[in-house]
């Protein structure tokens, strides 16, 4: 007889989560899509006077943003992506007693 072994271990959390993890998780979702559309759409080629925060991109492109803008997508977006993820590790692992192994 082959015995095989459990190669994956899942959780599943019994009943709904916790508002907080629910808040945060969106607020998560939002930076990571307010972020990337910025990247992509709210840059010009060129500076004027209200796209005047440049920012180099991969393979030498620039972007100009107005200053507001331009310091979330140079400095602040990626620090508080991080910050979310770590605030919903932290709040998963504070209901770690409300998981339950199927």
């Amino acid at each position: 007889m082959i015995r095989t072994s459990r190669t994956s271990f899942r959780l599943v959390l019994a009943g709904r989560p916790p508002a907080a993890f629910r808040v945060i998780f969106a607020l998560l979702v939002v930076n990571f899509a307010v972020s990337y559309g910025l990247t992509l759409w709210g840059g010009e080629p060129s500076p004027d006077s209200v796209h005047s925060y440049g920012i180099r991109f991969r393979g030498g492109h620039w972007s100009y943003f107005q200053p507001a803008l331009g310091s979330y997508v140079d400095h602040w977006s990626m620090p508080l992506h991080f910050v979310l993820l770590a605030a919903v590790f932290a709040i998963a692992w504070r209901h770690r007693h409300g998981y339950q192994q199927p």
